[in-house]
C-alpha cells in the first residue's frame, strides 16, 4: 500500500499536449496519461540503487519502503537477465552440437565416397532440433521444432549396406542395359525400406487427423457413433491413398521425382470439416489451418466451395507476401448456413504455385429430428367431448385406427393418454404467470354445466390391464382427496355451460411468489347431466369425487418456478488501483438476464460516514428475458482505505439478494506544501520566529485540515525536539483545489539544534509531512590569534598586521575596542585598530588592521589590547609585541636570468663589439628607513649619451597598415629625424665610446632613493669598438653607510675591420667564377674600413684547399714577433696609398721563442691565387685595399682538380696600447680576418638525349620480326638524339663506336674543321643512330632466356684528348608458349561419331608468339585440328588461344601420337600426346565429347 501512500509527492506530472493537427502521429500524450511521473523521471541506474540500498538509516518509514520496493524489482531484473542469458547460452552450444555432428556426416560420407562433393546433392537435414531443451524454449513462448517439425519415430532396423542414390540405376539406364544383381538388390532393398516408412507414416498421420476431427465435432456438436465409426473408416480409406505426408526432407532424391502427388507441401488441420446439431437459418464457423510441412516457402490459393451453404474467408497469414516459411501456418474460416436439416457435402480445393492441389472435404450432418404425436380429442365418453393442447405442440394422426394419443416435445410436456392429459407449463420465475390454451368439443346434442376445480390427489394412477396391453387407460375412484383452495393454478373460464356441438377454449395459467415445483389436479365437473349417461359414463372408468360431485376429464398440472438469477459482469469489481480522494468516480459494468421473464431490480447503496459512498446507477430498473443492460458503480470516497463489501440487488418477488463483491481502494486526500520544509533558521535563546506555511488542496472536495507537531525519538544526541511550535489557525478547512497560509511560530527554550515534524491530518489521518529544522544559540566569538608578534620592526615605521575575530554561533553580535592600551610597552607603543567598532555576522571570520609603530629601538615585550563582544560577559584581550631594528643594504648581481654567486660584475668572455652587454646590480633595501643610493666607474665612463629625439623629431617610419602606400618621403640623412632606428642606436654608442678608451661602461642610474624595504634593479652596459679584457670598479654609495667596491670585468671579442661591399667583419667570400684551363688572369680589388679608435696593422697569407690532405693539425714556430713592421725600403699599403717606411723600432724588445698548434685547414700558396700587399696599415677610423689576382692553369687543374675553394688570413697587429686596464691580444692569439675564394677549372663535357623523351634505354617485343604472319630475317630502327655542349666554352670532338655491333651514328648536323664537330657553349646538334639485329642473332641468345639484352657504347673524342663515352642499350622480349593440357585422351569413340578436345595456348610475355602446328600424316585421316598456325598475343592483350583437335576414328583399333607445336621467334618445340580408341559398341553412341 506504500505506493498509493506516496503518489503525488515528486515531481508534477509530464502533460503533454494532444497535437494539434489530425495527421500528426505522436503518441506522447497517450504515453504521458498511461504513466504519469513515471515518464518524467529519470531512470536510476545500478549504481544508484546499490548507492540507495547501503545508505539507507532508516530515519523514514516512507525512504525503507520505497528502497525495499526498489530493491525487489532490481532482484527480479537481474534474475530475468540472468535467465535470458542462460536462454542464449544454451542455443550457442546447441548450434555447436548440431553444426560438428553435420560435419561429422559430411565427413563420414566423404571417406566412403570420395567423389561426393562433385555431385551437387543437396544439403542435409538440419540436427539443430535434436539438441535443443524444448521445455526451456517453451518458458519463453519461442517457436520449438515440435511444433513445426512433429517427431516421427521409425522402428529401428538392423544396420545395412546403403549406398547414395546417385548409384541406383535410373529408367533409362534399365532399359538400354543389364543391371548387376547387387544394384537390383540395393533397389529392392530401398523400394522395401521406403514402403514401409509411407506405411508408418500414413498410419501416424491418420491417427492423428483422426483425434484433431473428434476435437472439431466435439466444438460443435455430437454424432451417433455408428455414423462417426463410418466416417472415420472411409476418412481412412481416403486418406491412406494419398502421400501427403512425407517430408520432401524424408523423401529419397532418387523417388523424388517420381512423385505424382505433391499436396505433401501443406497439412490441413482438420483434414475434414463437419458441421453438427445445426438448425435452418443460423450461420456456424469452423476454423482450416493449413500448415508448410516442407523445407522450402510455399505459395498457395484457395478455389472456393461449389455450393452457396459454405463460405471461406482468410484468418490469419504469416506476412503480407503470401509466402508460408516451413513450419509456419495459415487460417481460414469456414462458414456454413444451412437452409433445411438435411445433409450437405461440399469441398474446398487448395492450389499450390508447382500446380499441385489438395481437396479439404466440407460436410454438414445431423440426426434426424424425432416428432411426438399428440391426440387431436379427447374423447370425454358419453358427453363426447375432445379436449386438446395448443402451446408449441405438432400434432397428427397416428395410423392406428380408434386410438387418440398426446406427443410432447422437448422437456416442455409429457406423454399422457386421453384419460388423463397432462399440461406441463413452461418454467418461470416468481409473480410471472405463464398460460396453456386447452379446446373442448361438446359432440352431444345436449347443453351442458361444468365447472373447473383443482385438487390435490392422494391416490395414484393405477394403470389396467388395458393400459398395459395397449388399450386405454382407466381411473379407480379415489376414496379421499383434497381441494387445493389455493392453488397455483387458474383457468378461464372457471365455470358455465357448453352447448351442444360448441367447441369451447380453455385458458390455463400458472402463478406464484414462490419458487418451486408445483402439481395439481384440474377436475372439470358436470352438472345436469341425464342418470342414463350417467351411469354409462361410471361404467367406462368416470371418476367420483370424495365430495360426491362428478369429474367427467381430469388433467394434470405441472409448474415450476425458478430462482431469478442476474449475472454481474465484471462478477467482482476491484479498483485497487486507488480512486482520488472527494471525487466521484464511475466504473461500467454489465447486467445480464438468463430468465425466462423479466426481471425488476432494485441497488443498496453503500453509505459510510467515514469512507464514502458507493450507489449503482440506474438505482432501479428492469430486464427483459435474454437482453444486457450497462449500469455505472459511482463510487465517492472521503478517506483513505479500502472499502471491502457487497453491493445487495433486490429483485421484486425473490427473498434473497443478490450480492455484488466490490474492493475499492480510495486514495489518500493530496494536500501539498508550497515549501519542502520549515526551517526557522537561527533563532536567539528567548526569542521566537513565525513563517507563514502555503498549502493547498489538490482533490475535488472540501477537507477539514489540522496542523500539529509531530516528535521525533532520535538516539543522535546532537538534535533535540521540543514542544516549541504554535499556529495560529490550527484547524480549518481548504476548499477543493483552494490555498490556505498558516501561520507557524517557533519559540525554543533549549540551546541545540530543534529537528522536529509538522504533520497536517486529514479525518484523524496524516496527509503530509514537514521537516523543521531551527538552530538554537547564543553568540560565542573569540580572536583566531591573542599574540601578535612582530620580529623585525624599525623605529617610527608603522607595522600593519591581521586581526581576526571569529563568532562561532549563528548569532550577529557588536564588538568595540577600547583606546587605552595595557602592559609594560603601553608608554613607547602606538596601536590602532581599524574599524574600532562593528558587527560581526553569524559564522563570520571578520578581519581587522592592526597598525603598530614604536618609538625606540630594542625588544619590546608586551602591550595589551581589550575588546568588548555583546551579549559576552567577559572581553577578549590581544598582546602585541615586536623586535625594533635601524637600517640595512644589501646588494646582488645577475644577467638578466640568474643571480651571481660573488659580488663580481662578469661581463663574460664574448661580448660582440658595438653590442650592448647587460648585468644588473639589484640593490635592496632590507629596513624600513628610507635612504640615498649613488653610483660611479673609475676607469672606462662611458660619456654623456646624447639627447634622445623628441616625439615631433622621431622620424615618420611606415607602419604595417602604411605599407599600402606606394610613394613615402625620402629620407634625408643628413636631417637627425630621418635617422633610422638603427643609426640612431649606432650614433648614441659612438656618441658613448667618442672619448677613444676602446669600451665604456653605462651606468642608466646613477643616483637614486631608496624606500623601505625597496629592492632597485640598476642596469650597468658595456661598449666597446676594440676588442680586448677591461677591469674596472663599481663605486656604490648609500647615505649612512660606507661606500662599497664591486669589481667589473668585460671582455670584447670580434674584429673592427669590415669589408665595405659586403659590410660583414671578419670574413666574406670572394668568387671569380668557372674558367676554362689557360683562360686570362682574373683580378679582384676589396675595400676594408676600420671602425677602431685605434691604427691596426694586417699581414696577408694565402692558403689552398686540397681534398685528400690527410694533415690535422699545423706546427708554427716563431721567435719575438712572428709579424713585423716591414724593414726599411719595403712598401706597405696605408689607407692614403703606398709609402716607404723605416724601422722605428729604436727600442730593443725581449725575444721571445713560442710554438703553436693549430687545426690545419690548408696549404700556403701562391697558386692560382695571390694577394698583394702582403702587409697594410689601415688607420683609426681610416680604409684601405687589397688586391687579389686568379690565374686559371692547367697545374691548377691537376693539383686542385675542378672546383678550387682557397682563402686568405689576415692576421692584427697593434703597435701602441696605453691603458694598462686593457689588454688586447695580436697575431696568433687573435682570430685572423678571412677571405674565402672559390673559383672553378671545367673540362668539356658532352650531353647526350633522346628525341622522344626516353632513356637511353630502349624495350622492344621480339614480335617486330613478325610481318604478315611471316618472320623477316633482319630488323632496323631509328634513334634519333640531341647532343649538347654542356661546357662554357667552345669544344671541338669527334664521335666513334667502341668496336663493331648493331648501333651505328648515320648523320650528324654541325660545322666541322678537321673533321672535328665544333659547338659553343650550350649548343646542341641532332644525331641519329641505327640499330640493326638479325634473327639469327636473336635466337642465339634468347634460347635460355626470356629476356635479351643489346649493350654498346658511343664515344666522343676531344681535341684535347679527352674522352667522354654513351652507353645504349635494348631489351628485346622473347615470347613464350605454356601447353595446357599436354595429353589429349579422346577415350571410346563410337565409329563414325567425332569427338573434340581443346587445347589452350597461353603467353605470359610481352611479345606476341608465332606457332605453327605439325601432325603425323598416318593420323591426319582420324585427327584434325581446327587451325594449323596462329599468333598468340602478348599478356597485355589477351594472351590466350584454342587449338580445336577432332577425333573420328575409322575402325576398332587404339590410336596414338605426338603432334609438334613450334614457337617459330625462339625455336622452341612443344609435344602434345594424343591418344583414343574406336569401338562399335552402340552403349558409346551418345558420347558427343572428351572427358
Amino acid at each position: 500500500m506504500a505506493r498509493y501512500a506516496r503518489k503525488g509527492d515528486g515531481e508534477p506530472l509530464l502533460r503533454v499536449e494532444r497535437p494539434s493537427s489530425p495527421s500528426s502521429q505522436s503518441t506522447a500524450h497517450v504515453i504521458s496519461a498511461c504513466f504519469n511521473d513515471l515518464l518524467a523521471r529519470k531512470p536510476l541506474d545500478a549504481k544508484e540503487i546499490n548507492n540507495m540500498i547501503v545508505s539507507r538509516k532508516g530515519e523514514s518509514e516512507y525512504h525503507d519502503r520505497y528502497v525495499e520496493s526498489l530493491k525487489e524489482v532490481n532482484d527480479k531484473y537481474e534474475h530475468r537477465i540472468e535467465n535470458l542469458k542462460a536462454l542464449e547460452q544454451h542455443l550457442l552450444q546447441a548450434k555447436a552440437k548440431a553444426l560438428a555432428a553435420e560435419e561429422k556426416i559430411i565427413a563420414t560420407r566423404a571417406e566412403t565416397f570420395s567423389h561426393i562433393g562433385m555431385i551437387g546433392l543437396p544439403q542435409e537435414q538440419c540436427l539443430l532440433s535434436q539438441f535443443l531443451n524444448e521445455d526451456l524454449l517453451a518458458q519463453y513462448d519461442l517457436l520449438i521444432p515440435s511444433q513445426y517439425h512433429p517427431k516421427i519415430h521409425l522402428p529401428q532396423s538392423p544396420p545395412k549396406k546403403t549406398y547414395p542414390n546417385y548409384l541406383k540405376p535410373t529408367v533409362t539406364f534399365n532399359m538400354h542395359a543389364t543391371v548387376p544383381i547387387d544394384v537390383q538388390q540395393l533397389a529392392c532393398a530401398n523400394d522395401n525400406s521406403q514402403s514401409r516408412l509411407e506405411t508408418q507414416l500414413r498410419k501416424d498421420c491418420i491417427a492423428e487427423a483422426e483425434n484433431r476431427t473428434m476435437k472439431s465435432q466435439g466444438r460443435v456438436g455430437s454424432v451417433p457413433t455408428a455414423r462417426s465409426s463410418n466416417r472415420r473408416a472411409s476418412t481412412a480409406t481416403s486418406t491412406g491413398q494419398l502421400k501427403t505426408l512425407k517430408q520432401p526432407s524424408c523423401t529419397d532424391p532418387a523417388n523424388a521425382n517420381n512423385q505424382s502427388d505433391r499436396s505433401s507441401f501443406f497439412v490441413a488441420e482438420p483434414h475434414e470439416i463437419l458441421f453438427t446439431n445445426y438448425q435452418a437459418g443460423k450461420t456456424y464457423e469452423l476454423s482450416l489451418v493449413l500448415r508448410n510441412v516442407s523445407t522450402t516457402s510455399q505459395q498457395l490459393r484457395i478455389v472456393p466451395p461449389h455450393t452457396s451453404y459454405f463460405s471461406i474467408c482468410i484468418d490469419h497469414f504469416p506476412n503480407a507476401e503470401g509466402f508460408i516459411a516451413p513450419g509456419m501456418h495459415c487460417s481460414y474460416k469456414v462458414r456454413f448456413t444451412p437452409e433445411s436439416l438435411a445433409d450437405y457435402d461440399d469441398h474446398i480445393k487448395v492450389v499450390m504455385h508447382t500446380g499441385a492441389s489438395m481437396s479439404v472435404p466440407l460436410k454438414g450432418m445431423r440426426p434426424a429430428p424425432i416428432l411426438s404425436r399428440i391426440a387431436e380429442h379427447l374423447d370425454i365418453r358419453c358427453l363426447l367431448t375432445r379436449l386438446s393442447l395448443a402451446h408449441e405442440i405438432a400434432a397428427f394422426k397416428d395410423d392406428k385406427v380408434g386410438e387418440e394419443n398426446f406427443f410432447s416435445e422437448g422437456s416442455s410436456e409429457t406423454e399422457g393418454n386421453l384419460e388423463h392429459p397432462v399440461i406441463i407449463f413452461d418454467p418461470t420465475n416468481p409473480g410471472q404467470p405463464v398460460f396453456k390454451t386447452a379446446i373442448m368439443e361438446n359432440f352431444s346434442n345436449v347443453d351442458v354445466q361444468f365447472q373447473w376445480r383443482f385438487y390435490r390427489p392422494r391416490t395414484e394412477l393405477l394403470p389396467s390391464s388395458q393400459s398395459q396391453s395397449g388399450g386405454s387407460q382407466e381411473l379407480l375412484p379415489v376414496s379421499s382427496t383434497i381441494e387445493s383452495k389455493c392453488s397455483a393454478f387458474s383457468v378461464k373460464p372457471q365455470h358455465g355451460t357448453c352447448k351442444a356441438r360448441e367447441r369451447k377454449i380453455f385458458v390455463f395459467s400458472f402463478l406464484s411468489d414462490k419458487a418451486g415445483e408445483y402439481e395439481d389436479l384440474a377436475h372439470l365437473l358436470v352438472f345436469n347431466i341425464p342418470e342414463l349417461c350417467l351411469k354409462a359414463s361410471l361404467i367406462k372408468g368416470a371418476q367420483l369425487l370424495s365430495n360426491g360431485q362428478f369429474s367427467a376429464i381430469s388433467i394434470q398440472l405441472h409448474g415450476c418456478n425458478e430462482y431469478y438469477a442476474l449475472e454481474f459482469t465484471p462478477s467482482v469489481i476491484s479498483i485497487l488501483e486507488g480512486v482520488p480522494f472527494g471525487a466521484e468516480v464511475r466504473k461500467q459494468f454489465k447486467i445480464s438476464n438468463p430468465n425466462n421473464s423479466i426481471v425488476e431490480y432494485s441497488w443498496n447503496s453503500y453509505t459510510d460516514n467515514v469512507m464514502g459512498r458507493v450507489t449503482v446507477d440506474p438505482f432501479s430498473g428492469s430486464i427483459v428475458p435474454g437482453s444486457v443492460i450497462h449500469c455505472e458503480l459511482v463510487i465517492a470516497g472521503m478517506q483513505e482505505g479500502l472499502i471491502l463489501t457487497n453491493l445487495l440487488c433486490s429483485i421484486k418477488h425473490c427473498d434473497i439478494p443478490l450480492p455484488l463483491h466490490i474492493e475499492i481502494y480510495i486514495q489518500p486526500a493530496v494536500i501539498c506544501a508550497d515549501v519542502p520544509s520549515l526551517d526557522f533558521g537561527l533563532i536567539p535563546l528567548g526569542y521566537s520566529r513565525a513563517l507563514q506555511l502555503p498549502i493547498r488542496s489538490e482533490t475535488t472536495a472540501a477537507l477539514q485540515y489540522e496542523l500539529r507537531q509531530k516528535f521525533i525519538n532520535s538516539l543522535d544526541k546532537d538534535y533535540m525536539d521540543c514542544a516549541c511550535l504554535s499556529f495560529a489557525a490550527p484547524r480549518g478547512e481548504l476548499q477543493p483545489y483552494g490555498k490556505v497560509s498558516v501561520t507557524v511560530e517557533c519559540k525554543p527554550e533549549e540551546i541545540g539544534r530543534l529537528r522536529s515534524q509538522l504533520e497536517i491530518l486529514v479525518g484523524q489521518k496524516a496527509v503530509r509531512c514537514l521537516e523543521v529544522r531551527a538552530e538554537v544559540q547564543r553568540p560565542i566569538v573569540h580572536l583566531q590569534n591573542c599574540l601578535v608578534h612582530e620580529p623585525r620592526a624599525y623605529i617610527q615605521t608603522e607595522v600593519v598586521k591581521e586581526v581576526v575575530l571569529i563568532n562561532e554561533t549563528l548569532i550577529p553580535t557588536q564588538f568595540t575596542w577600547s583606546s587605552q592600551l595595557l602592559g609594560q610597552s603601553s608608554k613607547y607603543c602606538e596601536l590602532q585598530i581599524s574599524p574600532p567598532t562593528g558587527r560581526i555576522g553569524s559564522h563570520e571570520s571578520l578581519s581587522l588592521s592592526l597598525t603598530a609603530k614604536w618609538s625606540t629601538e630594542g625588544v619590546h615585550p608586551e602591550a595589551i589590547a581589550t575588546c568588548i563582544i555583546q551579549g559576552m560577559e567577559k572581553p577578549l584581550f590581544l598582546c602585541i609585541s615586536a623586535e625594533v631594528f635601524g637600517i640595512s643594504v644589501h646588494y646582488s648581481v645577475n644577467d638578466g636570468t640568474t643571480e651571481s654567486q660573488s659580488l663580481c660584475l662578469d661581463f663574460g668572455s664574448n661580448n660582440p663589439l658595438r653590442k650592448a652587454s647587460t648585468m644588473f646590480l639589484k640593490v635592496n633595501n632590507t629596513s624600513a628607513i628610507q635612504t640615498s643610493l649613488s653610483l660611479h666607474v673609475i676607469h672606462f665612463p662611458a660619456s654623456k649619451p646624447p639627447t634622445p629625439p623628441t616625439a615631433k623629431q622621431m622620424p615618420d617610419y611606415p607602419t604595417p597598415r602604411k605599407n599600402k602606400q606606394l610613394l613615402h618621403r625620402t629620407v634625408n640623412i643628413s636631417d637627425s629625424a630621418s635617422r633610422s632606428k638603427n643609426q640612431i642606436t649606432s650614433d648614441c654608442i659612438s656618441a658613448l665610446l667618442r672619448e677613444g678608451r676602446g669600451a665604456c661602461f653605462f651606468i642608466d642610474t646613477a643616483s637614486a632613493e631608496l624606500l623601505p624595504f625597496e629592492s632597485k634593479t640598476i642596469a650597468i652596459t658595456a661598449y666597446s669598438d676594440m676588442w680586448g679584457e677591461y677591469k674596472d670598479e663599481l663605486i656604490c654609495e648609500v647615505k649612512g653607510r660606507a661606500p662599497v667596491s664591486i669589481p667589473i670585468k668585460y671582455e670584447a671579442t670580434g674584429c673592427p675591420v669590415v669589408f665595405q661591399t659586403t659590410a660583414s667583419a671578419g670574413q666574406t667570400i670572394l668568387r671569380f667564377g668557372i674558367h676554362s684551363v689557360d683562360s686570362s688572369p682574373l683580378h679582384r680589388v676589396l675595400k676594408l674600413k676600420n671602425s677602431s679608435p685605434f691604427e691596426i696593422r694586417i699581414d696577408w697569407k694565402m692558403f689552398n684547399n686540397i681534398q685528400d690532405d690527410n694533415k690535422m693539425l699545423d706546427l708554427i714556430q716563431f721567435c719575438g714577433n712572428p709579424f713585423p713592421r716591414q724593414q726599411i725600403g719595403q712598401h706597405v699599403a696605408t689607407g692614403e696609398g703606398q709609402q716607404s717606411l723605416s724601422d722605428d723600432n729604436s727600442t730593443d724588445c725581449q725575444l721571445s721563442f713560442r710554438v703553436i698548434l693549430k687545426p690545419h685547414e690548408g696549404i700556403q700558396a701562391d697558386d692560382p691565387f695571390k694577394i698583394y700587399p702582403q702587409q697594410m696599415l689601415l688607420p683609426a677610423h681610416g680604409q684601405g685595399v687589397v688586391n687579389i689576382a686568379f690565374h686559371p692553369t692547367m697545374a691548377a687543374l691537376h693539383n686542385l682538380c675542378e672546383e678550387i675553394v682557397s682563402y686568405a688570413l689576415g692576421y692584427f697587429s697593434i703597435d701602441q696600447q696605453t691603458n694598462n686596464m686593457a689588454h688586447r691580444p695580436t697575431g696568433y692569439d687573435m682570430e685572423p680576418l678571412r677571405i674565402n675564394i672559390l673559383a672553378g677549372i671545367t673540362r668539356p663535357m658532352l650531353t647526350l638525349e633522346s628525341d622522344d623523351e626516353d632513356d637511353l634505354h630502349f624495350i622492344y617485343p621480339a614480335s617486330v620480326f613478325i610481318q604478315d604472319k611471316q618472320l623477316v630475317k633482319r630488323i632496323e630502327k631509328t634513334h634519333h638524339f640531341v647532343l649538347k655542349n654542356s661546357g662554357m666554352s667552345e669544344t671541338s670532338f669527334q664521335i666513334q663506336n667502341e668496336s663493331k655491333g648493331h648501333f651505328s651514328v648515320t648523320s650528324a648536323s654541325c660545322k666541322q674543321k678537321k673533321n672535328l664537330f665544333c659547338l659553343k657553349a650550350n649548343e646542341s646538334i641532332a644525331v641519329t643512330v641505327l640499330f640493326s639485329l638479325s634473327l639469327v642473332d636473336l635466337k642465339d641468345k634468347c634460347r635460355c632466356n626470356k629476356e635479351v639484352c643489346f649493350t654498346e657504347r658511343i664515344i666522343a673524342v676531344f681535341s684535347n684528348g679527352f674522352k667522354q663515352a654513351f652507353e645504349l642499350s635494348i631489351k628485346m622480349a622473347v615470347p613464350t608458349l605454356v601447353l595446357s593440357p599436354t595429353n589429349v585422351e579422346f577415350g571410346t569413340v563410337f565409329l563414325g561419331r567425332t569427338c573434340e578436345s581443346v587445347v589452350l595456348l597461353s603467353n605470359n610475355t610481352l611479345s606476341d608468339a608465332l606457332w605453327s602446328l605439325c601432325i603425323p600424316p598416318e593420323f591426319q585421316c582420324v585427327l584434325s585440328a581446327n587451325s594449323n598456325s596462329g599468333i598468340v598475343v602478348s599478356q597485355q592483350k589477351s594472351g590466350n588461344e584454342t587449338i580445336q583437335f577432332k577425333f573420328s576414328p575409322s575402325s576398332e583399333s587404339i590410336y596414338k601420337c605426338v603432334a609438334f607445336l613450334h614457337n617459330e621467334i625462339t625455336g622452341e618445340i612443344h609435344q602434345i600426346n594424343i591418344s583414343g580408341t574406336g569401338s562399335a559398341n552402340e552403349k558409346f553412341s551418345d558420347t558427343w565429347q572428351c572427358i
